[in-house]
């Protein structure tokens, strides 16, 4: 891992074009020697709380 800090956030960008602020747990299972890439699929509840973050394969 080349980043070291204590942000614990992550922005990203949706496929249409919109900031998305997610919570760096929610990728880690998905982080790699090169970073984080691909799709994935973002579910929110009511309340717009994050409910699942799921690889678009």
């Amino acid at each position: 891992m080349f980043y070291t800090g204590s942000k614990n956030r992550v922005q990203v960008t949706a496929i249409d074009g919109k900031s998305i602020n997610l919570p760096w747990s929610a990728l880690q299972p998905f982080f790699s020697p090169s970073g984080v890439q691909g799709r994935f699929i973002i579910t929110y509840d009511g309340d717009g709380r994050l409910v699942s973050l799921v690889r678009d394969n």
